[in-house]
C-alpha cells in the first residue's frame, strides 16, 4: 500500500510539472530579429488582406466572411486558420498578427465592439491572444513591436505601439501617423493632421521631421524610393529618393490606388479619370505601361508571385502572376471547416 501511495504521488507530481511546463511554453513569446517586417507597406495601405510568410500566403477569405486562411505560394493547398474576419495581416516567426473586423455574425451585437482589437495567433491557428483591445487602423509589425493608429473616442487617430507579448503599450505621436512603411527604423508617411507633406518618424529617437513638402497621400517606401499620390497634381503617382531628393512623375493619370512589387520592378495602379478606369501595370525599368483590366478596383495586394485586386463594391477578386498580363483569373478560394 505504501509503495502504491508513493507511486501515485510521483504520478501527480509528474502531471503537475507537465502542466506547468506546457503553460510556460505557451506563455513564452518567441521574439523576432530587430528589423523584421510583418508585411509590405503597399499591402498594408491596401488593407493588408494578403501576407506572404516563408512558404505560405495568409489571406482574408472574402468567400468565408473574411476568415483567416492560408495557401501555398502557387495559390493552391488551402487551409482555414481561424474564424475571425481579418485585415492588416502581418506575419513573422511563429506568429500571425491581424486586426479583427466585425463579422456578419457579430454585427448589431455586443460582440461587435467587445472583440475588436489586435490579435496574435500561432501559424497553425492555435494559442490566439488579444494584444490590444479597441479600434485601430494601419497596423504594422516591425521587429518585436506592432505600430498602429489608435482610434480615439472623438474619431481621431494617434500613433501607438505595443510589444508582441502584449506589454509596453505606448502612445508615440498625438496625431495621425500611418506606420505601414518602416525602413531602417524610420516611418515614412503622408501627413494628415497639420499638413500633407511627406514626413519621417524615427522610432528610436522619436524625432519627427518633414522630408518633402508637397500635397501628398498614401506614401509607400519601397527599396530606394518613396512613392506617393500627388494631390496637387490630380492624384497622379510621383516618387522621390528616400532622402527627399530627385522628385519625378511616375504615372500621369489620375489614380485611386497603387502598390509596388517587392522587387520594385512593377507598379500596379487603378486609373480613376472617368474615361480609362482600370488596373494598369507600370514597368519601372522600361517605363512601359500595360492595361490589365477595365473597371473599378481596389485593395491591390502583391506577393512574390501574384497580384490580387478586388472589384469595387463587390466580392470578386482577380489575380495574375507578377509581370504578366494574359493569365488574369478569378480568385475563388474554397470555404473550409476548421
Amino acid at each position: 500500500m505504501k509503495f502504491k501511495r508513493i507511486g501515485l504521488i510521483f504520478i501527480i507530481i509528474a502531471v503537475v510539472v507537465f502542466i506547468f511546463i506546457n503553460m510556460r511554453n505557451q506563455s513564452e513569446v518567441t521574439l523576432n530579429e530587430e528589423n523584421v517586417q510583418g508585411n509590405t507597406g503597399g499591402n498594408l495601405l491596401n488593407g493588408g488582406l494578403f501576407c506572404e510568410l516563408d512558404d505560405k500566403i495568409y489571406f482574408s477569405n472574402i468567400k468565408d466572411d473574411g476568415s483567416l486562411y492560408s495557401m501555398d505560394l502557387n495559390a493552391t493547398n488551402f487551409e482555414k486558420v481561424y474564424e475571425d474576419k481579418v485585415k492588416y495581416i502581418n506575419g513573422a516567426g511563429k506568429y500571425i498578427y491581424y486586426t479583427k473586423r466585425s463579422s456578419d455574425k457579430e454585427k448589431s451585437s455586443a460582440l461587435e465592439l467587445d472583440n475588436k482589437g489586435i490579435y496574435r495567433i500561432d501559424r497553425d491557428g492555435s494559442n490566439i491572444k488579444r494584444l490590444y483591445a479597441g479600434l485601430n487602423e494601419n497596423m504594422k509589425l516591425y521587429g518585436n513591436y506592432i505600430y498602429f493608429e489608435h482610434s480615439t473616442k472623438d474619431g481621431g487617430l494617434t500613433l501607438y505601439k505595443i510589444k508582441i507579448d502584449g506589454t509596453e503599450e505606448q502612445e508615440l505621436v498625438n496625431e495621425p501617423v500611418s506606420p505601414t512603411s518602416i525602413m531602417d527604423g524610420i516611418i515614412y508617411y503622408s501627413g494628415i493632421g497639420r499638413d500633407h507633406n511627406i514626413h519621417t518618424y524615427d522610432i528610436n529617437t522619436s524625432e519627427n521631421s518633414t522630408l518633402y513638402q508637397e500635397n501628398t497621400m498614401n506614401a509607400i517606401a519601397a527599396n530606394d524610393y518613396i512613392y506617393y499620390m500627388s494631390l496637387s497634381d490630380n492624384y497622379s503617382i510621383h516618387r522621390i529618393k528616400k532622402d527627399g531628393t530627385n522628385p519625378e512623375t511616375v504615372v500621369k493619370d489620375r489614380c485611386a490606388a497603387f502598390n509596388i512589387s517587392s522587387d520594385g520592378n512593377y507598379l500596379y495602379y487603378q486609373v480613376d479619370d472617368g474615361e480609362n478606369n482600370g488596373i494598369y501595370r507600370f514597368d519601372t525599368e522600361t517605363n512601359g505601361v500595360e492595361s490589365i483590366i477595365s473597371g473599378n478596383y481596389n485593395n491591390i495586394n502583391i506577393t512574390s508571385n501574384f497580384v490580387f485586386f478586388q472589384e469595387f463594391r463587390s466580392d470578386n477578386i482577380f489575380y495574375l502572376p507578377v509581370g504578366e498580363k494574359e493569365t488574369l483569373s478569378t480568385f475563388n478560394p474554397p470555404v473550409l471547416k476548421k
